[in-house]
C-alpha cells in the first residue's frame, strides 16, 4: 500500500498536510524537511516568501480486505518464525507478547 502524492496549490493545503519532499529556498537552502507537518502559521510564512505549491503526501487507507489480508499476512510471519517454541513457555509467551504488539492478538 503507497501513499498518494500530489502537487497541491499552497492556498489548498490544510494544517496538518504531510510534506512529501523538502521545501527549499531560492538558494537551495532547506526552509522544511520531507515529513514536516504544516501548521497554518506555516503555511502563511511559505506564501510570504512566494512558494505557490508544495508537495503532499496524502495518506492512503486501507480497504477492510487489505487490512485483513495484511493481519493474516503478519499472523503467518509469526507462526513461521515461532514453529519452534512448541510447549516451551518463555516462547510462547513471547509469541503472544508479538501477536499483542503487531495487532494479530487472539485474545
Amino acid at each position: 500500500m503507497r501513499d498518494d502524492i500530489r502537487r497541491v496549490a499552497i492556498e489548498d493545503v490544510v494544517a496538518g498536510a504531510r510534506l512529501a519532499e523538502p521545501v527549499c529556498d531560492v538558494n537551495g537552502n532547506v526552509l522544511l524537511p520531507a515529513g514536516a507537518e504544516l501548521s497554518d502559521s506555516t503555511r502563511a510564512s511559505l506564501v510570504r516568501r512566494g512558494l505557490t505549491e508544495l508537495t503532499i503526501v496524502f495518506e492512503r487507507v486501507p480497504s477492510e480486505a487489505e487490512r485483513v489480508a495484511d493481519l493474516a499476512r503478519v499472523e503467518a510471519r509469526l507462526t513461521y518464525l515461532f514453529r519452534s517454541a512448541g510447549d516451551n513457555a518463555a516462547g510462547q509467551h513471547l509469541l503472544r507478547l508479538m501477536r499483542r504488539y503487531r495487532g494479530v492478538d487472539h485474545g
